[in-house]
């Protein structure tokens, strides 16, 4: 058997599904990102369509996913749309829970699904709607950068520098102009 550096067993061709609402992107996201990308033949960005345990209405789907396509361009990340593709995968198909997505990845014909989450989140998997009965491992990645997206939001925590523009432009998290993000 080979473990991978998180200290999981990651088949060869194993997927790992980062999911999330991504509303912003940010560099912890980033971080952990970067840690699974070494480990597994493909590394699924998954933005959701809306957090279920969320009352609040989520930046939409479209606008999200062009922030995340943003940033990872900035970074240098590669990354590909077409889920067969090995590396960085942007997934493009909102889904509500998990277990929905996992279903239809694997009805798709993905074997090996790993779903990783940020050590800040790790304690809520649980939680998840029908997580207990699908049988998919969960790798906990440390968070490297302490970032969260409601501070981002709410304009205590700077945004990513590639999507400063795009949040102004678009008047997102209350944003009137460029300068409350700099």
């Amino acid at each position: 058997m080979v473990f991978n550096s998180l200290g999981l067993f990651a088949p060869k061709g194993s997927t790992v599904i980062f999911g999330g609402t991504f509303d912003p992107i940010h560099e912890g996201h980033l971080s952990v990102i970067r840690a699974l990308l070494p480990d597994y033949e493909r590394v699924l960005v998954a933005p959701t369509g809306q957090n279920p345990w969320k009352t609040e209405s989520a930046t939409p789907f479209a606008m999200r996913y062009q922030m995340i396509a943003l940033v990872l361009e900035s970074e240098e990340l590669p990354y590909s749309t077409n889920r067969k593709d090995r590396g960085l995968i942007l997934y493009d198909s909102p889904y509500l829970y998990s277990v929905d997505l996992l279903k239809e990845l694997r009805k798709k014909g993905f074997k090996d699904l790993t779903w990783a989450v940020g050590e800040d989140n790790a304690e809520s998997v649980s939680r998840w709607k029908d997580w207990d009965s699908l049988g998919c491992p969960v790798v906990t990645v440390p968070v490297t950068v302490d970032r969260h997206s409601t501070a981002i939001r709410e304009g205590r925590e700077s945004l990513h520098p590639a999507i400063k523009d795009y949040v102004a432009l678009n008047r997102l998290y209350g944003s009137s102009g460029r300068d409350r993000y700099s």
